[in-house]
């Protein structure tokens, strides 16, 4: 069995390792500003400046690879790199980058790294006995879903030799992101200090409770980049994998808006069903622990407005085959397909009932009087009274429609 995973039960068991190069480079990567954005930019400033150290500072400002596509197209593949080869030494470091991202950007985050690793590890020497707790509690939770991890290959349809790491990351501070994941690797990000009431963490640890199934999440993640549903769905190779790929992807084209990854629809359904079943993980690791897979009223996801929609009609279907170890099938996706089309019916349905106006009738009301007759069931024709009366502001009443609208599954 591969070094990097461990046994419980003879079931795969995720290995938690922290790297400090992996972990200086996932801060190099995690502040760069694709967007240019100025809160951004401060925030990766603030991120930085709580370690207290130049050299990380500096790291973080070291390489804007943006007019290198050599650079930009390998980021998150030496990202992997790291991880699968755990890359523990400079040297290391500096050969993945030279064959992976143009020379100077190559040289000059190899420079970078080599001079934040001290500062990095000093942060790390101080907070061992916090770290070590930290690291107790992830083995600890990791109990809880040990069993839907090691069933999830056979879900997925991932070879069992096929097995990964998961990074922890600590920082001083909230980090950029929470955590990250390809096909060879993923990391867990998360602040050293505690910023919340106390009841928010998990026990023992500064994780908040909410985040301490993040390891399940990303390493879902990492089984789908290596799975055969991914390929099913990507090349539509069976009936229902193709027919649930077309209808996500034709949800993109129409709601162009609403892509995630570049501006390719099918590549988009594809991050949905992704980000959704990872999605899943967490929902059920939530609902073992809290008794509901979302907290009420809060999003399935946040930053992905498809994978949030697509859940939660995924996710009773993902647990009765995570329980049996089943693999993902036609049926698998045609429920899911099914579900999906009824929700769009429900709703198409609610918001036609929203935009259809009561029809009215508008007795011929000329004033208070004639108001008052009609109120009594009697017609203004068998009423008018002879004298006349100064008009009243008075109109008809008119009829609220109110529709409830809630969340429908499939």
């Amino acid at each position: 069995m591969d070094k990097n995973i461990d046994t419980l039960n003879e079931n795969p068991k995720i290995d938690f390792k922290i790297n400090p190069i992996y972990a200086c480079y996932t801060m190099w990567r995690d502040t760069l500003n694709g967007s240019g954005s100025p809160e951004f930019t401060q925030k990766a400033q603030e991120f930085a400046s709580a370690f207290q150290s130049e050299e990380i500072s500096a790291l973080t400002n070291s390489v804007q690879p943006w007019g290198h596509p050599q650079t930009l197209g390998n980021i998150q593949n030496v990202q992997g790199l790291i991880g699968k080869e755990d890359i523990r030494t400079v040297e290391g470091l500096r050969e993945i980058l030279n064959a992976n991202f143009h020379p100077d950007d190559a040289r000059q985050l190899t420079e970078a790294i080599a001079q934040a690793l001290p500062a990095y590890q000093r942060f790390l020497d101080n907070n061992q006995e916090k770290i070590s707790a930290d690291m107790a509690a992830l083995e600890q939770s990791q109990q809880t879903y040990a069993a839907d991890f090691a069933n999830l290959y056979a879900c997925l349809g991932v070879l069992p030799e096929k097995q990964g790491t998961m990074y922890i990351n600590p920082s001083p501070t909230k980090p950029i992101t929470d955590g990250i994941s390809n096909a060879d690797s993923a990391n867990m990000n998360y602040s050293l200090i505690q910023t919340e009431p106390a009841g928010n963490y998990y026990e023992g640890s500064n994780i908040p409770s909410r985040k301490i199934s993040t390891p399940f999440h990303e390493m879902t993640h990492f089984l789908f980049y290596n799975s055969k549903v991914k390929e099913e769905l990507s090349n539509s190779a069976t009936g229902g994998a193709k027919n649930l790929m077309n209808y996500l992807t034709t949800q993109f084209e129409n709601n162009p808006g609403e892509m995630s990854v570049g501006k390719d629809p099918k590549k988009n359904a594809l991050a949905a069903m992704n980000e959704a079943i990872a999605v899943c993980s967490t929902a059920l690791y939530n609902e073992k622990t809290t008794g509901a897979p979302v907290k009420e009223g809060d999003k399935w996801y946040h930053g992905f407005e498809m994978a949030n929609r697509v859940a939660p009609i995924i996710y009773p279907h993902f647990k009765e085959y995570v329980k049996g170890g089943r693999p993902f099938d036609d049926r698998f996706y045609e429920a899911v397909l099914q579900g999906l089309k009824n929700r769009e019916r429900a709703e198409t349905a609610l918001a036609k009932l929203h935009s259809e106006k009561p029809k009215e009738e508008k007795p011929a009301v000329q004033n208070a009087d004639d108001l008052i007759m009609i109120k009594s069931g009697r017609s203004v024709e068998q009423t008018k009274a002879p004298a006349k009366c100064k008009k009243s502001n008075l109109t008809a009443e008119q009829t609220a429609l109110i529709a409830a609208k809630g969340r429908v599954q499939g």
